[in-house]
């Protein structure tokens, strides 16, 4: 059986203080209970790594995974694993 491979933007550690607190122009997040999502990270580690964007302020800014960022860092996360994604590929 052929399997197509899914690729995207390389995987990298972030420190967490890299990455801004705002959810962004990207995406939206209002009145979330993160409790149970740090159950399932503790659980079962992070299986979907937040994609970011470099905002050119030496911050990145968020386009998905905004509840788990903020869960990783609720964890004390010392770097967290994401996506970055050049503003170039986005329009």
């Amino acid at each position: 059986m052929d399997v197509q491979r899914i690729s995207g933007p390389p995987l990298h550690l972030v420190d967490p203080g890299d990455i801004d607190d705002l959810p962004g122009p990207y995406c939206m997040s209002f009145e979330f209970d993160l409790k149970p999502l740090i159950r399932s990270i503790e659980a079962v580690d992070l299986v979907n790594p937040p994609l970011v964007i470099e905002n050119g302020h030496g911050t990145l800014t968020i386009i998905s995974g905004y509840r788990r960022i903020q869960a990783l860092k609720s964890l004390k996360w010392k770097k967290i694993p994401c996506r970055i994604m050049s503003g170039t590929r986005l329009s």
